[in-house]
């Protein structure tokens, strides 16, 4: 439970704290999670799925990028447009065959 936390935490200072973030499960999703809708409307914010460590951020319905966190802080960032980028705990930017090495 200690870890979600954290990680939720983690997320929320990432992206902002004035930013608008919902549980996927709030939400409504179209076009294979590429778009994201509350109550019928775009959605713009940071959705989150904490208890496996992912986060998408979203704008006027749109997906802007998708992270997921592993549990020993490294992270992978992918953006709308494919590319990705690879980051350890201490939010140095690594190669991909680190993040799937560790």
């Amino acid at each position: 439970m200690r870890k979600i936390n954290l990680i939720f935490l983690f997320v929320f200072i990432l992206f902002g704290c004035g930013k608008n973030t919902k549980d996927y499960r709030e939400l409504e999703f179209k076009n294979r999670d590429r778009e994201a809708y509350d109550n019928g409307k775009p959605y713009s914010g940071i959705v989150t799925k904490e208890e496996s460590g992912k986060s998408a951020e979203y704008k006027d319905g749109k997906f802007i990028k998708f992270t997921k966190q592993k549990k020993n802080g490294y992270k992978k960032i992918e953006h709308s447009d494919g590319s990705k980028e690879y980051y350890d705990y201490n939010n140095n930017r690594i190669s991909k065959e680190e993040y799937y090495n560790n």
